[in-house]
């Protein structure tokens, strides 16, 4: 269950900044988040994760681009 909580991690890096996305990489995080999250090392971390493609979601659903968040700390990355 681990093995798949670093992966899901940068497919869904790739869907967020638009680094070259695989058309898998969707449901593929959803699937290795969610198998992280029954995992009792990463559980909380899992979770958390699932939740951010479903904000992500609603981000883009409400028209605001990444950069239109004014997160300071995610800024500073960009």
């Amino acid at each position: 269950m681990l093995a798949g909580y670093l992966p899901a991690q940068l497919r869904y890096t790739r869907l967020l900044f638009g680094l070259g996305p695989l058309p898998e990489d969707p449901w593929r995080a959803r699937e290795e988040f969610t198998a992280a999250g029954a995992d009792a090392r990463p559980a909380g971390w899992g979770t958390f994760w699932l939740g951010v493609p479903e904000a992500d979601r609603l981000r883009v659903a409400a028209g605001l681009t990444v950069r239109e968040l004014e997160l300071p700390w995610l800024l500073r990355v960009l």
